[in-house]
């Protein structure tokens, strides 16, 4: 199984378009995870690479991921150290994935 597309991100701090390929891990039930990289190009020109894993695309359209970047532009450094946990959905008939992605911010409390 192997897929790929285009995304456009359109957050506050992160906005452009993308180009990603997906390689996902396909469990024994048949559902899969999503082992997914790619190129988005900022909206002043910039270049960040991204990788997305995941829970995959349960029965109900439901998807949550983990996003982390990898970044040599000094404009978008900050993303170097940034883990964002993503929730939304899936239009496996239209092929559309809609997601919303949250930093996560760590703390000095204990783990879990």
């Amino acid at each position: 199984m192997f897929g790929t597309g285009d995304a456009t991100f359109a957050g506050e701090r992160l906005a452009g378009t993308a180009t990603w390929a997906n390689f996902p891990r396909v469990l024994q039930d048949g559902s899969t995870r999503p082992e997914a990289a790619g190129a988005l190009t900022t909206a002043d020109g910039g270049t960040v690479l991204f990788r997305i894993r995941g829970n995959g695309y349960p029965q109900g359209g439901r998807a949550v991921h983990v996003l982390t970047f990898e970044v040599d532009d000094e404009a978008y450094s900050w993303l170097n150290d940034v883990v964002a946990v993503g929730d939304g959905s899936v239009d496996a008939e239209r092929g559309v994935l809609r997601m919303r992605y949250y930093e996560c911010v760590g703390s000095a409390g204990p783990g879990f």
